[in-house]
């Protein structure tokens, strides 16, 4: 029987190898790539705000000294035929204008009834250099948005998307549907209101005031964080202090673990509702870290050097 067996494992073995190796006799189809290219010069004075809305774009926004905006948008089509791709480009419109002090630029796709399928994979793909303190609203769905090296003040809807923040500063207002944060070496005054998101802020300073349903929230604080408070809904939440005893604490959790440093655990408080809590003030200029959460559990650790 055992014989058998093996028998049964090399035919099934010999049968995969030969369509491994079959695989690269096949000739692989070519991707044709078609792409416009966009690029200006905006002005930038003391009240201009930038206002991007977008769809299925890939947008990133970097900071430099120069006192003007510089503003690159590539419009792309990818299709094994290349016909397809530029003929199907043409779906994939932009606008760039002027309101007042309000530079508006976007995508979007311009599809009429009697269209047929677009085959071609379609995107746009934004390069933004700002100066410091210029105002930013972005607005996207199916998109990535990169801000790096800015100071400013933003405000960012993104749905279905991936947020990306490296040594910004400044205020932020962010409302997220599906879509996950990754972010380091911020000083931000953030507020943000998130449904179904995985948010991780590495080397966090500033003030952060979160909301988040269905997802995860990983923080890490910096020398200079001031303040966290977090109210959340079968969202894990993890905060790692540089010293425990740094900070001051109003944890809360029902129906789920609260898990502190071994110094803070025997001041846990039960209740009869299934709710765990701790509490500790060292003054007010200590900062404060309040986490609330349901049916998610809550883990402060100390950072480990």
């Amino acid at each position: 029987m055992r014989s058998k067996i093996r028998a049964e494992r090399l035919v099934g073995l010999v049968i995969l190898l030969a369509i491994f190796l079959s695989g690269p006799v096949t000739a692989q189809t070519k991707i044709q790539v078609v792409t416009k290219t966009i690029t200006r010069k905006l002005e930038y004075k003391k009240d201009t705000q930038l206002r991007i809305t977008a769809e299925k774009a890939k947008i990133n926004v970097k900071g430099w000294d120069k006192n003007y905006i510089g503003f690159t948008l590539k419009l792309i089509g990818k299709h094994p035929e290349r016909e397809v791709a530029e003929k199907e480009l043409e779906h994939l419109q932009y606008y760039l204008k002027q309101t007042g002090n309000v530079h508006d630029l976007g995508n979007y796709f311009l599809i009429g009834k009697g269209t047929n399928q677009i085959k071609a994979n379609l995107k746009a793909e934004y390069e933004i250099l700002v100066p410091a303190h210029l105002p930013i609203l972005i607005n996207c769905k199916f998109s990535e948005i990169a801000l790096e090296n800015t100071k400013g003040r933003y405000d960012i809807d993104l749905e279905y998307g991936q947020l990306n923040l490296n040594q910004v500063e400044g205020e932020m207002a962010m409302q997220l549907v599906l879509s996950d944060v990754k972010s380091s070496d911020t000083n931000l005054i953030l507020k943000g209101k998130a449904e179904k998101a995985d948010m991780d802020f590495a080397n966090a300073s500033g003030t952060y005031k979160l909301e988040n349903a269905y997802g995860n929230i990983r923080f890490v604080a910096g020398s200079g964080l001031r303040g966290v408070n977090i109210q959340a809904s079968r969202t894990s939440v993890i905060f790692l202090a540089k010293n425990f005893d740094n900070h001051t604490y109003d944890l809360a959790t029902s129906h789920a673990e609260l898990s502190l440093p071994v110094q803070a655990k025997p001041q846990i408080k039960l209740t009869s509702g299934e709710k765990s809590t701790y509490r500790s003030f060292k003054g007010k200029e200590v900062p404060a870290i309040k986490i609330l959460t349901t049916y998610s559990p809550v883990t402060i650790r100390n950072q480990v050097n």
